[in-house]
């Protein structure tokens, strides 16, 4: 599969994701086959990221060096405190952690982008947003039209958009 047909896969996984705080899907990729893929939940809060690597433990999988981790919103480098999903920790972290090498996503995040990216950099971890304005422009239409947790909202302020 290419990038481009990746990502519409994991369009179409966001927008079935039970998530009123912005659905976010991430997959494992080993050369050109999706391996297993997630989406975001709110039950509880936890992230596509953090869902996939539940996903790869539960079936004994291996992440080998040049699998690539897609996902549609540039993993997170901080949870909100209170936001119900500060115990799981941040998406960066887990990858760093992980034997994950690649990321490719869709779109940045306006607030920790830079952050991120220096972290994943540190870690030796490539890391970069794909090239095709359509596929970025549909994984923040779907976030954004999944934002419909008002106490959320209220809490992120326009954080909470992308």
């Amino acid at each position: 599969m290419t990038d481009e047909e990746i990502f519409k896969e994991l369009l179409t996984i966001a927008r079935q994701a039970k998530s009123q705080r912005g659905a976010v899907a991430a997959c494992l990729v080993r050369g050109g086959r999706v391996l297993v893929s997630s989406a975001s939940s709110d039950v509880p809060n936890r992230h596509a990221e953090d869902l996939l690597f539940e996903k790869i433990t539960h079936q004994n999988m291996r992440i080998d060096p040049n699998d690539i981790l897609y996902v549609t919103i540039q993993p997170c480098g901080e949870r909100t405190p209170g936001g119900g999903g500060e115990m799981y920790g941040d998406c960066a972290t887990k990858i760093i952690n992980s034997p994950v090498k690649h990321v490719i996503y869709a779109v940045p995040d306006p607030h920790y982008s830079s952050e991120v990216d220096a972290r994943f950099e540190k870690a030796g971890i490539s890391s970069h947003q794909i090239n095709n304005a359509e596929i970025t422009k549909n994984a923040r239409a779907i976030f954004n039209e999944t934002l419909s947790d008002a106490k959320y909202i209220n809490q992120k302020g326009n954080r909470a958009f992308l």
